[in-house]
């Protein structure tokens, strides 16, 4: 009888926390805050000046994955990887217009080097900074966008060979699209309103097309923007998905294994981040929450542990901690990592930095002017 109660109990609390009763939901089990294989190999590194964000790539085809820092001063840091996460100092940094904030990364001119394309807020331009074959960037474009651009990606969004661009501009609530024609030359396609203050922006081939789709979460609308493409640059008008607590980053995967693409969100004011799952139609009408730390700001999604799934990390702007979300086919191992004290890390990212295969962590801290590497993060073996 008391078995009998319990499975009852453990039932009903199972489905308020997950919020629905598709069976779908079933194999995740929530085992909390027991994972401990978090290694302590770390370096701090000092910028001059405030670093927004930071990108970790391969620019001179060495096999060491370099560093770039996006600072204050219209600044691009350049740390060149010696070996081993080992980085060449004083860094050379590049010099663009106002108040850079994002990159976007690839191979825009079809010559197998790694190039940049950066927006600046407040000139209402992006930088197109070519990579000269040996790791330079000192050919630099640059072209208009809508006002205040923020978040930017590339994507082949008609699937021509090239990688595009598109922009998401703070003030118009909109997003720009250039098509790559000509390898390097950008030219404006077209432009497509979202909500307000489109802070995030990711493709991902939501509906199965064949062509990535684009989304932009708005902070200021508390919503998610969703525009379908038809392909030949033909995109639908926006379709629009609550989502609360001023949404602050957006990342795209298969959180729940069924082949369909979801989207997972941080919630800045309500210090939480939520998947919007996937109803294999390209619509999302099912969500799971969970906490995170005070202040998520930005988030990224790796296989961490090489088991084949998915994970999340989530940086914590106002607490000097992050966020795991260790995904399985069985469980979601969720837990908090402290980090150095009073680093309040405002932008993440992920990196193979010191020759091995676990993948490093790469943070920003703007206020103390510092950038944090962890590196060997979580090991396979652990699990």
């Amino acid at each position: 009888m008391k078995k009998t109660i319990f499975a009852i109990f453990f039932t009903v609390l199972l489905f308020s926390f997950f919020g629905c009763q598709d069976k779908e939901y079933w194999h995740y089990f929530l085992r909390g805050s027991i994972l401990t294989s978090v290694k302590e190999s770390k370096s701090l590194i000092s910028t001059d000046t405030a670093p927004r964000s930071v990108y970790c790539f391969d620019k001179d085809k060495d096999g060491d994955q370099d560093l770039f820092v996006i600072a204050d001063d219209d600044l691009i840091y350049d740390f060149e990887n010696v070996a081993g996460g080992r980085f060449a100092t004083p860094p050379p940094a590049y010099i663009v217009e106002s108040t850079p904030q994002r990159m976007a990364i690839a191979d825009f001119n079809g010559d197998h080097f790694l190039d940049m394309a950066v927006t600046n807020q407040t000139s209402n331009d992006f930088a197109l900074l070519l990579n000269s074959y040996s790791g330079n960037y000192n050919n630099m474009v640059y072209q208009q966008t809508g006002n205040e651009p923020f978040a930017i990606t590339a994507d082949d969004l008609d699937k021509n060979g090239t990688q595009d661009l598109i922009i998401a501009n703070l003030a118009d609530n909109s997003i720009t699209i250039y098509s790559n024609e000509k390898n390097k030359e950008f030219t404006l396609k077209i432009v497509k309103p979202v909500g307000e203050m489109p802070f995030g922006v990711v493709t991902s081939d939501i509906d199965k097309n064949g062509y990535p789709d684009i989304l932009t979460i708005n902070y200021e609308s508390n919503d998610l923007s969703v525009i379908r493409n038809a392909g030949d640059f033909y995109f639908h008008d926006e379709d629009i998905y609550p989502v609360t607590g001023n949404p602050s980053d957006i990342v795209s995967l298969d959180f729940n294994g069924d082949k369909y693409y979801d989207v997972a969100i941080t919630q800045f004011e309500s210090d939480s981040v939520t998947i919007l799952l996937n109803n294999k139609k390209g619509g999302f009408d099912q969500s799971i929450q969970f906490p995170t730390g005070v202040s998520p700001t930005s988030l990224i999604a790796v296989d961490m542990d090489y088991n084949g799934w998915e994970d999340l990390i989530v940086a914590n702007a106002d607490e000097d901690s992050l966020s795991f979300f260790m995904n399985g086919a069985e469980y979601l191992d969720r837990f908090k990592y402290g980090l150095t004290p009073n680093f309040r890390a405002n932008h993440l990212n992920v990196g193979l930095l010191n020759d091995n295969q676990f993948y490093d962590l790469v943070l920003c801290d703007y206020k103390n002017k510092k950038i944090l590497i962890l590196f060997d993060v979580i090991a396979p073996h652990s699990f």
